[in-house]
């Protein structure tokens, strides 16, 4: 019988760690492309910021649907 690989092994599930807040209040989540990283964005927005978040993400949908999103952070920390 052939040695197991990692690839043929079964991922641990581990319930995601919440990300760290930054200074502003912003969520600290890595650059990437597609829906479930926007939401995870907006769901770790703390408070009014995350109501705000699902208004701006709502409304931009209904404007360009199939939009191709993207978490995004400025590389100058100065920019807004």
């Amino acid at each position: 019988m052939a040695p197991a690989t990692l690839r043929d092994m079964p991922s641990p599930r581990r319930s995601p760690a919440k990300p760290r807040l930054l200074s502003g209040g912003n969520p600290q989540i890595a650059k990437a492309d597609g829906d479930e990283p926007v939401r995870a964005y907006i769901e770790a927005m703390p408070d009014w910021k995350r109501d705000v978040g699902l208004q701006i993400d709502a409304a931009i949908e209904r404007a360009v649907p199939g939009v191709a999103r993207r978490v995004s952070i400025p590389s100058d920390p100065r920019c807004p």
